[in-house]
């Protein structure tokens, strides 16, 4: 069990200190937790603790790699995707609850691969991605694993689903035109539009909060930026315009502003493209970054250490804490709504 740095962090995020217990914390406006991935057993698997360091929980229990951990929108579930066994043997689907009871496989494909769940806003379906049928392509299902429906039907790989706040998009990306672009469809597959029309690539759709629009990042390897697209007129707005690649945006949660990693550190621009700047406090190691539902706290993964560890931030800078504070590899940092 990892003990909680004493320092607290200088940001007016509610953190319950000296929790060191490794029971379940309990969803209280005054608990903020944040799940993740960890190797600390020798498997990757899923935990989720208090950002006070405090409260850690092992909430998967598979015999393979598990990857990903996102909050339902109620906070009562997580659903992850999870290698069988250690060798490559297909992929499933599961959701467990907070405190790890209750773990369920939706999905029971043996050699196939069923991964990248993505909750519907009110928490009754997941879309994901799936080779059932052959090749790549986007499912919906209930959240229980039952009516799955096929929403794709093409020869390319379609994958990375993402579900808009409203509800009313799915994007997605799809190889359909020999390149990487994103789409759009509605939840029942129809109204498939393309939005980026790109020699290059693109990658990482995330909805703003409003549902209004899609940060993403593309171009060539060595030259990624950060783009903004309309689902409605695909109108696509160049956020960054950086002499060095940049990647992983998040919003924050008033949609005004675009956290990013860079190779020179965590940025924050404005959503129209001004007023970028770094993170104080932040280098070339640390990237994933994750913002708080109570914009206070930006999460993220670092391997100053040497591994990777989690950390948060607030986005002056200030009151950088590592998180995790152990020997493996500990990564992709996905918050609890607020109560």
């Amino acid at each position: 069990m990892m003990l909680a740095r004493q320092a607290s962090l200088s940001i007016s995020i509610l953190l319950l200190a000296g929790c060191s217990s490794d029971k379940a914390v309990s969803p209280t406006p005054h608990v903020q937790r944040i799940a993740f991935t960890s190797e600390r057993t020798g498997l990757r698997q899923a935990y989720v603790m208090a950002v006070s360091g405090g409260g850690l929980v092992r909430i998967s229990h598979t015999n393979g790699q598990a990857y990903s951990p996102k909050w339902s929108p109620n906070g009562l579930r997580l659903a992850f995707w999870s290698t069988d066994y250690l060798g490559d043997n297909g992929m499933d689907i599961f959701t467990v609850a907070p405190d790890g009871s209750g773990e369920i496989n939706l999905t029971k494909s043996p050699g196939i691969f069923d991964s990248q769940p993505s909750w519907s806003p009110d928490g009754t379906h997941l879309a994901l991605s799936t080779n059932r049928d052959g090749n790549s392509e986007i499912y919906v299902m209930g959240a229980d694993g039952s009516g799955a429906q096929r929403l794709t039907n093409d020869p390319a790989s379609d994958y990375g689903p993402m579900w808009s706040p409203r509800g009313d998009w799915i994007a997605f990306t799809s190889s359909a035109n020999e390149t990487t672009d994103l789409y759009v469809m509605r939840p029942n597959g129809t109204g498939v539009k393309r939005l980026t029309r790109t020699p290059t690539v693109e990658y990482d759709p995330q909805w703003s909060p409003d549902g209004s629009s899609i940060a993403f990042w593309g171009g060539n390897i060595d030259s990624t930026q950060i783009y903004v697209v309309s689902p409605d007129s695909s109108t696509i707005q160049r956020v960054t315009n950086s002499p060095i690649p940049v990647q992983e945006p998040s919003w924050s949660p008033d949609g005004a502003r675009i956290a990013y990693a860079a190779d020179d550190g965590l940025h924050i621009v404005l959503r129209d493209g001004s007023n970028d700047a770094p993170v104080p406090g932040t280098s070339h190691f640390d990237h994933q970054p994750a913002w708080s539902p109570d914009g206070n706290a930006i999460a993220f993964v670092s391997t100053e250490p040497g591994n990777l560890e989690i950390y948060l931030i607030a986005p002056d800078g200030s009151g950088r804490q590592n998180l995790t504070q152990n020997l493996y590899e500990d990564k992709a940092p996905a918050w609890e709504s607020l109560p």
